[in-house]
């Protein structure tokens, strides 16, 4: 009797369990298995992004992708084409290539992760291959077709992100992606991003390589840019002057003038070096205040500028920028920090935050 007893729990135990449906651990692990098992693969794409001015992008391609280990960027290489762009893309070893068939050239110069931005990279999903890392926590959804893996992850002071979530849509049968949604909130703006796969094929079902495409341009005529001698620099020369209103009150211009030292700082809202950095320019403003003038220059929306400067405690003299300012000072990357001393000569221009060496460059041009 205690026998059959115990058979009949042992029954009823399993199939509660087998009720109560699959965990995240283990739509996890399937998931995991099933991208860690392909070497090469290609599909169709469909990316649609949503933006805050109310515009819309709605684009298709064809990509390939080929697991990379060795690549320290993306840990792949692949061949992207949107359908409405004539060019094609090529990442390889580190290296991107803009292609245009119809000519029979190309350009190559090494890049990074900013690749994945161009048209071709676009449509590529490094997910295909690579599990989502770095998440807050994760959790499982699914209907008739799919599993859903939700990801959420922490909000990001420096970049200004927040409520950022990611949903992967996987096949039920193969547990391969076949969809994501992305969502985010930056600067009060909301985004959103979504790529559909279709017509994926994974290993030997790929009748293609990215050697074959990287053969293909051997024949093709190398158009690379010329690398150019770099501008002169404005070290040793007198500052070009400044009239601009302030972010503050835009119906007060400044006129800046070197009566003091001058630490001027390029900005923008959108550069996340640059709002880091916020903090610690307010602690070298309070540091040498009455000798020194922090200035900020930033020339893209007003009103987000001002938001980020009050989020980040940054209470320092800010101006708004305009094309004229940016070509006097040959500003093409952000942040620029410029040393100017009370004679109005620039004494050191700095293309990254270093507040040590701020601060030693600071107390010397203090101390002549």
């Amino acid at each position: 009797m205690n026998k059959t007893f115990s058979i009949i729990l042992s029954f009823s135990i399993c199939c509660a369990l087998q009720a109560q449906g699959p965990t995240v651990e283990s739509i996890l692990a399937k998931y995991q298995k099933s991208i860690k098992e392909i070497h090469r693969l290609s599909y169709q794409a469909n990316r649609i992004d949503t933006f805050p001015s109310g515009g819309i992008w709605d684009h298709t391609g064809t990509v390939l992708i080929e697991r990379f280990r060795q690549d320290s960027i993306l840990g792949i290489n692949f061949w992207g084409k949107r359908d409405d762009y004539a060019k094609e893309y090529l990442y390889f070893q580190g290296f991107g290539y803009e292609i245009s068939t119809k000519k029979k050239r190309y350009t190559k110069e090494p890049t990074s992760f900013g690749f994945l931005g161009s048209p071709g990279g676009q449509m590529v999903s490094v997910y295909m291959l690579y599990a989502e890392a770095g998440h807050e926590s994760v959790r499982l959804e699914q209907d008739d077709k799919y599993y859903i893996l939700a990801y959420t992850f922490k909000d990001d002071p420096v970049y200004d992100i927040r409520n950022r979530k990611r949903r992967v849509y996987l096949d039920r049968e193969t547990y391969l992606p076949v969809k994501f949604i992305e969502t985010k909130l930056q600067h009060d703006d909301r985004s959103f991003k979504q790529l559909t796969l279709t017509n994926i094929k994974i290993n030997e079902e790929v009748e293609t390589s990215i050697a074959e495409y990287r053969s293909t341009i051997n024949h093709f005529k190398n158009k690379s840019p010329i690398k150019t001698k770099k501008e002169p620099s404005l070290v040793g020369k007198k500052y070009p002057s400044i009239h601009l209103p302030k972010i503050s009150e835009q119906s007060v211009t400044v006129n800046l003038s070197a009566a003091d030292p001058i630490l001027l700082v390029f900005w923008e809202y959108w550069c996340g070096p640059c709002i880091k950095s916020l903090p610690e320019l307010q602690k070298l403003s309070e540091a040498f205040e009455g000798k020194l003038q922090v200035v900020g220059i930033s020339s893209s929306n007003p009103v987000k500028t001002a938001q980020i400067m009050q989020k980040r405690g940054a209470k320092f003299l800010n101006l708004i920028g305009n094309d004229e300012v940016l070509e006097a000072y040959k500003i093409n990357a952000f942040p620029n920090y410029f040393l100017i001393d009370k004679n109005g000569l620039i004494v050191k221009n700095y293309e990254a935050f270093d507040v040590n060496a701020l601060t030693l460059a600071i107390n010397e041009l203090l101390d002549e």
